[in-house]
């Protein structure tokens, strides 16, 4: 049994990663890896966050490192839906106003997501 699914959707010029499961230790090398080829073929990564039911300190590194990845190439880096947990974590590390932050509250019919922006 994967302890991570990561579910890649190329949208445009966006890629949107799908995570669902744990970001430990175990699963951070096939999550760096799938951050790197999307910031090498978009102009925006979303990590959908919504399905992780934990995150480690190297899955919080990861994805800072993936931050720091997309601003060197002028790549938009979007955490979006973050669960309770991810959002707990961010902010007990400090590292709320880090990220850029999106709540997508509903799918409209067309399938544009309506979107609320948060940026601590």
């Amino acid at each position: 049994m994967d302890l991570l699914t990561i579910c890649p959707t190329p949208r445009g010029d966006t890629v949107r990663i799908g995570l669902r499961g744990e970001i430990d230790l175990t699963t951070c090398p096939a999550l760096e890896q799938a951050i790197s080829a999307a910031v090498a073929q978009a102009s925006a990564v979303e990590l959908d966050l919504s399905g992780v039911e934990f995150i480690g300190s190297e899955g919080v590194r990861v994805l800072l490192r993936g931050l720091r990845e997309a601003e060197a190439k002028s790549v938009g880096f979007v955490l979006v839906d973050p669960s309770s947990m991810v959002r707990r974590v961010l902010d007990v590390l400090g590292l709320t106003g880090t990220f850029e932050v999106e709540a997508r509250l509903a799918e409209s019919v067309a399938g544009d997501p309506e979107r609320v922006q948060n940026r601590h």
